[in-house]
């Protein structure tokens, strides 16, 4: 069973009553968006290897994963709903491939 962030940690829906900054920042951003920042904010709290994590959790491989999220962490809304996840993820970006690793 995957693991859950604190609520007060994880962005939610929005809601039709609460009109709050918290609910215009979670709309700028699509559910696929938010589901796709989340796992990768805590991805190591998944069981085995991130690509499989990426599989069973979001149903998707993990080469439209990454297409997703270097998408994601350019939108503008990104850094509003998760500063953290998207400096860490476009630092990774910046600097490029790790040493070692094969290039696509």
């Amino acid at each position: 069973e995957a693991r859950r962030w604190p609520s007060s940690l994880v962005v939610g829906p929005k809601s039709s009553t609460n009109h709050g900054p918290r609910n215009t920042l979670t709309s700028m951003l699509s559910a696929e968006d938010r589901s796709i920042l989340e796992f990768e904010r805590g991805w190591w709290l998944e069981p085995g290897p991130k690509d499989q994590a990426i599989e069973l959790r979001l149903g998707l491989p993990a080469a439209a994963y990454y297409e997703h999220l270097i998408r994601i962490v350019s939108l503008p809304g990104a850094s509003l709903v998760d500063p953290l996840t998207v400096a860490r993820v476009t630092a990774m970006i910046e600097r490029g491939p790790a040493a070692g690793e094969a290039v696509s």
